[in-house]
């Protein structure tokens, strides 16, 4: 059965990858903390407490019939889920029995682990393993000591290892407390050497010191050096003892920062798109959000002329309370509302440049009157004032289409304001603070198309680390736009639990792309939607990136209409008719 997860700390940065840093026997994932500080400005560091240790669960009595094989397996849980997550790299990091664990790991499983640190590993003798077996229980009483004294453990400890990093005494003793008693006696404290150095496939950095407590010292070395398996490099630091690291701190982290930089990785491989997308990328102008004069000039002078008309469409300019808006009417009688709201991270686009796909758009969904405003764009005008325009132009389409089912469509930014219009509405639903805007909506809403959404301020989901170069929008777009947009509001004002907007919420379809740093936070959203109760229906478009699945001529966008039309008339009323 699955095992329950370890604890863990994790902190950093993810720019070059993830470490997975594993502790001695006895030990804690708080020891770890210097390793962390050095290696969190540019990779994402994962300690971990490990099974029976730290805050982690103790071992069952089943788990004590082969404890290692239990170790590694707890262990092996954690690294695979950090695998699935991490952009590309990961390395770990063990100490002794940590040591023991992560070449354990990259022995059976090489495809989840990129390089191995290993700081002489508890990968023993059979010498070596007798030796810790028959000193078992005098190890527990250790702890037991440490314990019932760990004021005095600590100076003990200051005094023999001056050397030490002053936030890992105190560590060192609540690691001592925390172990499982029952495991210590057990005398398990790593697992055999030979074949897993034999045959080891990883790059691996292998260190050792050669005071009396060491595990391999120069005679270990020699050993492995003998094997010729060329993944190894090992490193003697004479005078140091079995916690090299804490005993060297600066000639160990030197030598382990130029293994990771001579590591030669694999690339990522390039993203999958479709090929009539594959021009898009290129025909694209950058998105400098940290520019935007520079942003908005290109986007005028790429889509400055007057877009073609879509036939059996007509279109105006309108203003209304200020907010001016182009309006799409179909020939016949007016079947659906559409409030379409254009993208371009809150603070470029204009409605015009989406005339055409908004024509095509009220043909899809099958008469429907369609409006599109040009809300006011940040940084000028940060939140909330975009969605309070927006939701002008949802009162101008309730005017302007009474008795027909009102559908909110939105693109990327647009999907965003989509949400934080329903977000006004059910807070002002709910008692909380309405705007003028938001009082003058009494309708309910009958779908919401949400395309690539732009949601969650705060960029943490997986995507934007696998997907932060895009193509097109990238993670320093995204965090340039949001820092625009957000002004001085709280990111939980603009993404709200779904909770508070479920009542409201009709019949969803969500659109993603499988290559998009948005992409998670719109499987997120549509997946909290469908646990509050909401109807979804959600697509990931085969090779589709930010900015395309709307590409006007392109198969994608007609596939995607079709999709919209399905949807539409399967859940709205008046529509499948």
């Amino acid at each position: 059965m699955p095992h329950p997860r370890l604890s863990r700390i994790v902190s950093g940065n993810p720019q070059r990858g993830t470490m997975i840093a594993m502790h001695g026997v006895t030990d804690n994932a708080a020891s770890l903390s210097d390793f962390a500080q050095h290696y969190s400005t540019e990779w994402e560091v994962i300690c971990l407490d490990s099974l029976g240790h730290g805050l982690s669960p103790a071992f069952t009595s089943d788990e004590l019939t082969s404890p290692f094989e239990s170790l590694y397996r707890a262990a092996l849980t954690e690294v695979a889920a950090a695998a699935r997550e991490a952009d590309g790299t990961v390395v770990l990091y063990g100490h002794s029995l940590g040591g023991a664990i992560a070449a354990t790991i990259a022995h059976r499983h090489s495809e989840l682990v990129s390089a191995l640190i290993l700081e002489d590993p508890a990968l023993l003798t059979d010498e070596q393993s007798e030796l810790y077996a028959s000193s078992a229980n005098e190890l527990a009483a250790r702890q037991d000591l440490v314990s019932a004294h760990v004021g005095e453990a600590i100076v003990g400890l200051m005094e023999n290892y001056p050397s030490w990093p002053p936030s890992e005494y105190g560590a060192w003793a609540q690691g001592k407390v925390q172990v499982d008693r029952d495991f210590v006696r057990t005398g398990v404290v790593g697992t055999p050497r030979a074949h897993i150095l034999n045959e080891l496939n990883v790059p691996t950095l292998l260190v050792t010191g050669d005071a009396d407590d060491v595990l391999f010292g120069a005679e270990g070395l020699s050993k492995v050096q003998e094997a010729h398996n060329p993944f190894i490099h090992c490193v003697f630091l004479p005078g140091t003892t079995h916690t090299v690291r804490r005993d060297a701190p600066a000639t160990f982290y030197e030598r382990a920062d130029d293994f990771l930089a001579s590591l030669n990785l694999p690339e990522r491989r390039p993203p999958f798109i479709v090929n009539e997308l594959a021009h898009v990328p290129g025909a694209t102008p950058p998105q400098t959000t940290w520019d935007v004069p520079a942003l908005r000039k290109r986007g005028d002078d790429l889509l400055g002329e007057e877009l073609p008309e879509v036939e059996g469409i007509t279109r105006e300019s309108v203003t209304y309370k200020n907010v001016p808006m182009q309006v799409h009417r179909p020939e016949g009688p007016v079947r659906a509302a559409v409030l379409s709201i254009h993208g371009g991270g809150f603070i470029a686009g204009r409605a015009r440049f989406d005339d055409t796909r908004n024509g095509e758009l009220s043909h899809a969904i099958g008469s429907a009157l369609v409006v599109s405003p040009d809300y006011r764009l940040a940084p000028e005008h940060p939140f909330p004032a975009g969605v309070e325009d927006c939701l002008i132009a949802w009162e101008y389409l309730e005017k302007e289409a009474p008795g027909v089912p009102v559908i909110l469509y939105g693109d990327s930014a647009g999907a965003g304001l989509v949400s934080q219009c329903i977000t006004a509405l059910a807070r002002k639903r709910a008692g909380g603070p309405a705007t003028d805007a938001s009082q003058s909506i009494e309708r309910r809403l009958d779908a919401v198309i949400s395309i690539e959404p732009c949601i969650d301020p705060q960029m943490t989901s997986h995507s934007y680390r696998t997907c932060k170069e895009g193509p097109l929008w990238t993670a320093e777009a995204a965090k340039h736009a949001w820092a625009h947009y957000l002004g001085t509001a709280h990111p939980y004002e603009v993404h709200s639990s779904v909770n508070l907007i479920a009542d409201f919420m009709a019949p969803t379809f969500v659109v993603v792309n499988p290559t998009d740093p948005l992409r998670d936070e719109g499987i997120a959203w549509a997946t909290d939607l469908a646990d509050a109760g909401v109807a979804v229906e959600m697509h990931m478009l085969m090779g589709t990136i930010h900015g395309t699945p709307a590409t006007l001529g392109s198969q994608t966008w007609a596939h995607l209409c079709s999709l919209i039309s399905h949807f539409l008339t399967t859940n709205v009323a008046g529509l499948g008719e």
